[in-house]
């Protein structure tokens, strides 16, 4: 279909039809249709305009019916169904499409209601991010400030214990342990019921020290554990029990803690706690003796001398024993 036909059809139905007036408000368009024959349908007019610029989806009419649909994809919802005499193949027709314009209108302003909505949308999450962080922020400085003033406590607990000042220290350590039930603070209170050498005799209490080294040794605090054991092997503020002693050496020196290996070795050695093992005590005083600890490289150097638990060898039992 050439641009001929379209003007021939225009000038048609120019002179067949009124006259739309477009600048009425301008909320209304023509179209011009043309059914053929075969009820094939034919448009031109405002709309053609509105096909080029593909805004408009369809405009079709089922064969043998009088109903033609305008359906676009740029709108929401434009639908117009017109009634059409269609039973007068060749004949043309002008149909009046209202309400164009404000369905346009309620168009845009739909999309800038869903553009300010989502912009408002936006907006709110990362106000929600810029929240998150903040408070991800406080919270860091907040546990950063914590972990200082539990440090701080921890160390102060520590030198007024060294200075002999308890009540001070356990003031202190008291502090981190109820801030984070840390295992060395725990331990240091005990040492604060226990005292230390050259305090007077009345204030020392082993037997109130006794749990705090247990909450410290049930975290699993190496040293805590070595102590234990050397309170049950002494009988000091518990009744001696070697079979407690070498459990809790046990634990320690399997960390490493170095007097709990000599310890271990000792109980070995002597068979207290456990069976009598030279093998075993060698094993656990070399462990202690490659730390550095001179009384488990005396003792290794002694079982060398005499071939006990390992061949003798003078010149190992030489080694150790410098």
């Amino acid at each position: 279909m050439d641009n001929n036909y379209f003007e021939s059809l225009a000038n048609s139905i120019q002179d067949s039809e009124p006259k739309t007036n477009k600048t009425q408000e301008n909320s209304e368009a023509t179209l011009t249709v043309k059914v053929d024959i075969n009820c094939k349908l034919y448009c031109d007019g405002d709309f053609l305009d509105l096909f080029e610029a593909n805004k408009v989806k369809k405009i079709s009419i089922p064969t043998g019916q009088h109903l033609i649909t305008i359906e676009s994809e740029q709108f929401d919802e434009i639908t117009e169904d017109q009634v059409i005499d269609a039973m007068e193949p060749g004949k043309n027709y002008l149909l009046l499409v209202k309400d164009l314009k404000e369905k346009e209108d309620i168009f845009k302003k739909n999309q800038e209601s869903k553009i300010a909505q989502a912009t408002a949308e936006k907006e709110e999450k990362e106000k929600e991010k810029d929240k998150r962080k903040k408070e991800k922020e406080q919270d860091e400085l907040k546990k950063t400030q914590l972990a200082q003033e539990v440090q701080d406590n921890l160390q102060k607990g520590k030198e007024y214990y060294e200075a002999h000042i308890y009540d001070l220290a356990i003031s202190c350590l008291e502090k981190v342990v109820a801030a984070t039930n840390d295992a060395e603070a725990l331990l240091y209170i005990g040492f604060c019921y226990e005292g230390q050498d050259g305090d007077d005799e009345s204030i020392r209490d082993a037997a109130k020290a006794l749990p705090w080294y247990r909450k410290s040794a049930d975290q699993g605090f190496a040293r805590a554990q070595a102590v234990l054991g050397h309170r049950y092997r002494d009988g000091r503020g518990v009744g001696q029990n070697y079979v407690e002693a070498v459990k809790w050496y046990r634990k320690s020196a399997a960390q490493g803690w170095v007097s709990a290996q000599y310890n271990l070795g000792i109980c070995y050695e002597n068979g207290k706690g456990v069976g009598q093992d030279y093998a075993k005590a060698v094993e656990w005083y070399q462990k202690a003796a490659e730390q550095g600890n001179d009384y488990a490289q005396c003792e290794l150097g002694y079982l060398y001398e005499n071939g006990k638990g390992v061949g003798q060898d003078y010149a190992k039992a030489v080694e150790w024993y410098q």
